[in-house]
């Protein structure tokens, strides 16, 4: 009888052990899957920098025309705000006015956006992750068709060509394989492009 009692409390502190070790398991893979785009998000939001007011962007785009640099002030036709949200046709203001509360959730719904618009790309699990968040920046910055534009680039990530995936992201060629200019995205916002570009051809 002795017997049977200790393996049946030995059975029980087995199985509530058992027990909690699953749950905590299931809560770090749901922490994980949580945390799992933290570095992607915290990029994002230290490259496009934070306004809580929002305004007109404005800026110079460089391009080489007969061998000279011609220089084209740039004004958005729509207005930005929080980590470069762009307030579209009909966006109304928050009631209760503009807060940081405010701006991070409208960050988490547009990352949201651009992840799904990444995936359609390329999906996740055919890049190495530091690739693929690169692909979720450049959509939060340019959106989803923009990215797809840059044809050759993608085909080289698809096919894990990493280094000539960046050469086409930074510059346009010619038929003969010669450099003519940057791309657009390149003029716009040179570092993070090279930044982009320079973690690219490491991997």
């Amino acid at each position: 009888t002795k017997r049977l009692i200790k393996m049946i409390a030995v059975g029980l502190v087995t199985a509530i052990l058992l027990g909690t070790t699953i749950g905590h398991t299931k809560q770090m893979d749901k922490n994980n899957a949580i945390n799992k785009y933290d570095y992607v998000k915290k990029k994002i939001k230290d490259d496009e920098g934070f306004k809580m007011l929002p305004y007109t962007l404005k800026y110079d785009r460089k391009r080489v025309e007969g061998g000279q640099i011609q220089v084209k002030t740039v004004i958005e036709n729509f207005q930005t705000g929080g980590y470069g949200h762009k307030i579209l046709e009909g966006e109304k203001s928050p009631k209760e006015g503009y807060t940081k509360t405010y701006w991070e959730g409208v960050f988490e719904k547009d990352f949201e956006i651009a992840l799904n618009g990444a995936r359609s790309i390329i999906p996740e699990d055919n890049l190495d992750p530091k690739a693929f968040g690169i692909l979720v920046e450049m959509v939060y910055q340019m959106g989803t068709t923009n990215v797809k534009g840059f044809k050759k680039a993608v085909g080289h990530l698809k096919n894990k060509e990493y280094s000539k995936a960046a050469d086409q992201l930074l510059y346009n060629y010619n038929d003969k394989g010669d450099i003519v200019g940057w791309t657009n995205w390149h003029q716009q916002t040179p570092e993070r492009a090279n930044e982009a570009a320079e973690t690219l051809s490491k991997l």
